[in-house]
């Protein structure tokens, strides 16, 4: 069907891009059958990559997904520390927002579903590690105390952060179109947004299972949830996520206040467009870089 298909077309398929997995009980057979495509036989691979995600015969495979990623990201570290000595603080934590950042948060809503099931997942130690070289990185010297150089950041430590784009990621879920297989599957399966019955999940079962109980920022809105339209939603959770952001950012139990003064009631209506900070110091590199280590409580 799909040789047809292509030759109606005028298209032809990249034998050299292509393989089958055989999954789940399809993993015990002794021989793998043979399939041919365009009279060329596809061949047999153990993982493969969609949509920069891997999978393995029983489904995603965490622990290379994170080690791809992570190994991503420790390559662009390992290019930038060549040219970055005299860069200040500043600029390391916008290079980390738009370029690092990205890489590293590719799929990490199911991650974190993973990590939810495996509290111990070799996968999230990866991931935690890549992100606290990062911040190592920025500060310019060693991590050890990363929850605190997150928050002087007006950044969320990793699991926060996870939690924070898993949220968002419902708000995907519910938008989803009616036509979508995954709708018909969430649906099947009576998930929460849908029903306002809660779901009881335990870890040993599939990653589907833990995205069936939406995260406790929809609770307060699930008992009108028929009654509000998308967009409306959309903006509450929206706004509540960020408000649950900054209070997340301000609550360390610090005796001073934070380095980077990222948002302020007071001051918010007064802020300079695309600005994420109240005021801004400029200092050489170097004295910028002792006074965030003087914060962070390593200097000298």
């Amino acid at each position: 069907m799909a040789t047809r298909w292509a030759d109606q077309h005028g298209m032809a398929f990249n034998i050299g891009k292509c393989g089958y997995l055989r999954t789940h009980t399809a993993a015990r057979t002794p021989m793998p059958p043979s399939i041919l495509l365009n009279n060329q036989p596809i061949p047999f691979v153990n993982t493969n990559k969609c949509l920069g995600v891997m999978f393995a015969s029983k489904g995603i495979d965490f622990d290379s997904q994170s080690t791809l990623l992570c190994e991503r990201v420790e390559r662009h570290l390992g290019a930038l520390r060549w040219y970055s000595a005299s860069w200040c603080p500043r600029i390391r934590f916008n290079i980390l927002k738009s370029i690092l950042l990205p890489t590293l948060e590719y799929s990490l809503p199911l991650l974190y579903g993973h990590f939810l099931k495996n509290r111990k997942s070799e996968a999230w130690v990866t991931k935690n590690t890549a992100y606290n070289n990062c911040l190592q990185w920025i500060a310019g010297s060693a991590a050890n105390r990363p929850h605190v150089t997150c928050h002087l950041l007006g950044l969320l430590p990793l699991k926060d952060r996870a939690q924070h784009l898993h949220s968002r990621f419902y708000l995907h879920l519910l938008s989803m179109d009616k036509n979508n297989p995954l709708q018909t599957i969430l649906d099947k399966n009576l998930w929460y947004p849908k029903t306002t019955h809660r779901i009881a999940v335990r870890n040993h079962r599939p990653l589907l299972f833990q995205f069936l109980n939406p995260p406790a920022v929809f609770t307060p809105h699930l008992p009108n949830l028929g009654q509000t339209s998308l967009s409306v939603l959309r903006e509450k959770i929206l706004q509540d996520l960020s408000l649950q952001m900054h209070n997340q950012i301000r609550s360390i139990h610090a005796k001073t206040p934070k380095l980077l003064q990222i948002w302020t009631p007071g001051l918010l209506t007064d802020r300079i467009p695309e600005m994420d900070c109240d005021a801004v110091l400029t200092a050489p590199a170097a004295d910028q870089a002792c006074l965030l280590a003087w914060r962070r409580g390593i200097f000298g």
